[in-house]
C-alpha cells in the first residue's frame, strides 16, 4: 500500500509539472476538444463508444518490476507494453439531442451533477426520434454497485414520430459537456443513468402478446431540429 501511494504521488507531481511547463499547449488542447465536441453535436456527427475494453499499447516501455520478498523486493528490469489502450467494442450514432420524460428526475439530477446543460420543452411538440428496443434487462451486484442495471438492446433502432408534452427534457450534444451527456444517456455504457438506477421506474417490462416492442425511455433526435425550449435553471 505504501509503495502504491508513493507511486501515485510521483505520478500526480509529474502530471502537474508537465501542465505548468506546457500551459499554452494544454489550454490549446482543452479548448480544441471543447470546440470539436460542440461542433460534432450541432451537426449530429460521429460515433459514441458504448462498450470499451483495455488493450496493449502499440509501443513498449522499460521499467523495474518488484518481485520476491515484500520487505526486501528484488527489482527486475522489464520491457513490455502497457495495458491501457482503449479498444472500442461497440459504437452508437451521435444524436443532435436526447429527450427524457418529465418524470426522469433522478436522471436529470445525475446530468446536473456533471454540469450538463438541460433544456425544457415549452409546448407539446411532434418530434421524429429514434429509440432502442429492449431485448433484456438484468440487475447484477458489482464491487461498488449492489444493483447495476445491464440492458440488452437491439442493434437496429426504431424510428417514429412522437408527441412530447410540454415539460419534457431536451439534452443537446452540441455543448461543452456533450461527450459526458452522451456517455450518461447511452444505456449501454458502464456509467449511464440506466446502469446507475436513475431510470428504474421508467424501464418497461417485457412486451405482452400482441403489443409492440418495449422501448427504452431515452429518445434520440438524430437531425438538427429547432424546438420550443428554454434552459432549465
Amino acid at each position: 500500500m505504501e509503495t502504491g501511494a508513493r507511486t501515485g504521488l510521483v505520478t500526480f507531481k509529474a502530471v502537474q509539472q508537465w501542465a505548468i511547463e506546457n500551459e499554452d499547449r494544454l489550454f490549446e488542447m482543452v479548448n480544441g476538444a471543447r470546440m470539436a465536441t460542440i461542433e460534432m453535436g450541432q451537426k449530429a456527427e460521429g460515433m459514441i463508444p458504448v462498450q470499451v475494453e483495455y488493450g496493449l499499447e502499440d509501443w513498449t516501455v522499460d521499467y523495474d518490476y518488484a518481485s520476491g520478498d515484500r520487505g526486501n523486493p528484488t527489482l527486475v528490469p522489464v520491457t513490455g507494453r502497457l495495458l491501457k489502450k482503449s479498444v472500442v467494442l461497440k459504437e452508437r450514432k451521435r444524436p443532435y439531442a436526447y429527450i427524457l420524460e418529465a418524470r426522469s428526475i433522478n436522471a436529470i439530477e445525475m446530468l446536473q451533477n456533471q454540469d450538463v446543460l438541460i433544456e425544457v420543452l415549452q409546448e407539446d411538440t411532434d418530434i421524429e426520434i429514434e429509440a432502442y428496443r429492449f431485448l433484456g434487462v438484468e440487475f447484477n451486484a458489482e464491487y461498488d454497485h449492489p444493483a447495476a442495471v445491464t440492458v440488452q438492446l437491439a442493434d437496429e433502432t426504431v424510428t417514429l414520430t412522437q408527441t412530447f408534452p410540454k415539460g419534457s427534457y431536451i439534452i443537446r450534444t452540441g455543448q461543452i459537456m456533450g461527450r459526458v451527456a452522451a456517455h450518461l444517456l447511452e444505456p449501454e455504457t458502464n456509467d449511464s443513468v440506466v446502469r446507475w438506477n436513475a431510470m428504474d421506474a421508467l424501464i418497461p417490462g417485457p412486451p405482452r402478446e400482441g403489443q409492440g416492442p418495449s422501448l427504452c425511455p431515452i429518445f434520440k433526435v438524430m437531425q438538427p431540429t429547432p424546438l420550443p425550449k428554454k434552459v432549465l435553471r
